[in-house]
């Protein structure tokens, strides 16, 4: 793997967090509060977060929402 190429200044990428769960919820969903924990320590920023049932048509829109979203990259 290639080295990190500390010439170039650091860009930080705005990302969203998407749980796929029939119960979880924003207080219990651990992977999501570590994901999120993990992303601002690396300097990024947590644009948004989701929680949307195991449902094909909600999870589509929850990601077609932020494909049209100019703040998530």
């Amino acid at each position: 793997m290639p080295k990190l190429d500390e010439s170039r200044p650091f860009i930080p990428v705005h990302i969203a967090i998407l749980t796929v769960s029939d119960t979880r919820t924003l207080a219990d969903d651990k992977s999501g509060n570590t994901l999120s924990e993990m992303i601002r320590e690396a300097g990024h920023i947590a644009a948004d977060r989701a929680i949307v049932k195991d449902d094909i048509a909600q999870i589509r829109a929850q990601v077609q929402k932020w494909i049209a979203d100019p703040h998530v990259d």
